[in-house]
């Protein structure tokens, strides 16, 4: 028999219940689903009173079963978007797979696995719900609200990481609407967070001297790694990157590759008197073009090593000088961007730093001196 009384409408799996026939003066199947405003609601579907009883209990028999395929399969009655049509329905995993095969096609290895790891942090908290969400019509603006203050919370991230995130979101979500998966970007109505004055300060010159000393006696390939980071202004990520072929002695300068330039740009910076010197002293020059200038032991090698091998390293030197944390290794290139831009002008530290405007230049410029012709000189008032 086909024909059947409800008994009980607790929702399976928090999200529907099984479709039911009722016969009566109109035969009608229905069942509750959650809508995307999480309120639970009914849903019918009549049979025709005009087909035979053979035809409607065929009908109902369909109905039946194939509402119950769908519900399981995560749709709902409730969802209408003309502009994405069945595409809405996609498993938020496919989607997610589909995003990282995407972006590994164009961005470079550092980017895909800070992506990678996004990703697996946005499943963690999605399946550390209540109740986890399955289709991608479900990513809403209040999915990426909770998501972005579980991080705050649960996870106690600074807000600047949250908002990073969020411009991540933001971009995965434009990746959804061009592939027709959502019709609008949920995060466009989401505020990022105020953020707190980084903690990162520039270093005085008397800092940099007494640094200079410790390492010329302590530490000279560390020197150079230094030497390059305030000279150069050469990201980590990118020193680790160079190899001996990259330094051009005739010309004085070092080539920067756009396959890992933060800009994806290639460049050429050029390579301070101080540098040159030092790269000669440690006989750089007679290892193979191949080989990176920073490898393992920060010495000459054939493996590349990761970023995190100077922060490693300079931790270690800043215990030991008792330094504070806001000293940074990426310390010294605010201190070489400032010194330069006292020494040569602005724009020319915005064109070693290869920065693509003076404004980005200016805030690695953090000091404010007290010039002593302010307290001299004579006004109109």
């Amino acid at each position: 028999m086909i024909e059947t009384k409800r008994k009980n409408v607790e929702l399976v799996e928090n999200s529907f219940t099984t479709p039911v026939l009722h016969i009566s003066k109109s035969w009608y199947v229905d069942f509750f689903v959650v809508s995307p405003d999480g309120r639970r609601r009914r849903k019918r579907y009549y049979i025709s009173n005009d087909l035979p009883l053979r035809m409607k209990r065929q009908r109902a028999s369909e109905l039946l079963s194939i509402l119950t395929h769908k519900l399981q399969s995560g749709w709902s009655p409730f969802v209408d978007d003309p502009s994405c049509g069945k595409c809405m329905y996609t498993e938020l995993s496919t989607c997610l797979s589909n995003y990282l095969v995407s972006i590994s096609k164009h961005s470079r290895a550092k980017t895909i696995e800070n992506y990678r790891s996004r990703v697996r942090i946005l499943n963690e908290y999605n399946k550390g719900r209540a109740t986890p969400i399955k289709q991608i019509w479900e990513f809403d603006r209040t999915f990426c609200a909770c998501f972005l203050e579980w991080l705050r919370t649960d996870r106690n991230v600074c807000p600047r990481t949250v908002n990073n995130y969020r411009g991540w979101l933001h971009g995965f979500c434009e990746f959804l609407i061009c592939h027709k998966f959502i019709s609008h970007n949920p995060v466009d109505k989401i505020s990022p967070l105020r953020e707190n004055e980084r903690i990162r300060r520039d270093m005085t010159p008397e800092m940099l001297k007494t640094l200079s000393v410790y390492l010329q006696e302590k530490d000279l390939h560390f020197y150079l790694a230094c030497m390059m980071e305030y000279y150069t202004m050469i990201r980590p990520s990118e020193l680790v990157n160079l190899k001996i072929g990259d330094i051009c002695i005739d010309e004085q300068s070092v080539y920067v590759d756009g396959s890992f330039s933060k800009n994806h740009k290639s460049s050429y910076v050029g390579l301070n008197d101080s540098v040159m010197r030092l790269l000669i002293q440690l006989d750089y020059f007679s290892f193979p073009n191949d080989y990176y200038i920073f490898s393992r032991g920060l010495v000459p090698g054939k493996r590349k090593a990761g970023a995190d091998i100077f922060n490693k390293r300079w931790r270690e030197i800043r215990d030991e000088l008792r330094w504070l944390r806001c000293y940074q290794f990426y310390s010294l290139k605010d201190s070489g961007i400032r010194d330069l831009a006292n020494a040569e002008g602005v724009v020319v530290a915005r064109d070693q730093a290869r920065h693509s405007d003076v404004a980005v230049t200016n805030k690695h410029i953090q000091q404010h001196t007290i010039h002593d012709c302010t307290r001299h000189f004579k006004g109109n008032l």
